[in-house]
């Protein structure tokens, strides 16, 4: 997704909780594109850290958010515990919820464009040891079409991509 963006000549904001990652993406969008690229260490699953990203953009929003965090583990279906499924569903649908305001606060009728990426694995489980996962993939889903509902008609475009 960076690179595409990369391509259009936006510049990023990448952030990820894993810092070798997060450098080397940086560092690929700039050396290829030379454009304008920030990163941030952020462990999304925590409230206090999404809060300080925005803290550190204040003024300097993004129009487009792509909400692609998640937690992929393989976990079997009967060793599914709480701390799996809390793994699992403390990222994906929580960040959307918790990004949200932040994206549209102050905009006006222009709102941003939040790009929720969703999963073909929640409507057609083909992968075994993901019931968790697909539990937080759908919830996205939901959270989606829940708030461009309530929520499109005030400006603000809400996308459901659903990757394989």
């Amino acid at each position: 997704m960076a690179i595409r963006f990369a391509k259009a000549g936006a510049s990023l904001y990448l952030v990820d909780i894993n810092e070798t990652r997060l450098s080397e993406a940086a560092n690929e969008v700039r050396s290829e594109f030379g454009i304008n690229v920030s990163t941030y260490r952020v462990d999304l699953s925590r409230k206090k850290e999404i809060d300080g990203l925005w803290n550190s953009i204040k003024g300097k929003e993004s129009d487009i958010l792509v909400n692609n965090a998640g937690v992929y583990e393989f976990v079997g279906f009967l060793e599914v515990n709480e701390e799996a499924l809390k793994r699992s569903l403390s990222v994906k649908p929580k960040v959307g919820l918790l990004h949200v305001p932040k994206m549209t606060r102050g905009r006006g009728d222009e709102g941003g464009m939040i790009i929720n990426i969703g999963s073909i694995k929640s409507i057609l489980p083909f992968v075994r040891n993901l019931v968790h996962y697909d539990m937080s993939k759908m919830g996205v889903i939901a959270f989606t079409r829940t708030f461009a509902k309530e929520y499109g008609p005030r400006g603000i475009i809400l996308y459901n991509l659903i990757l394989t």
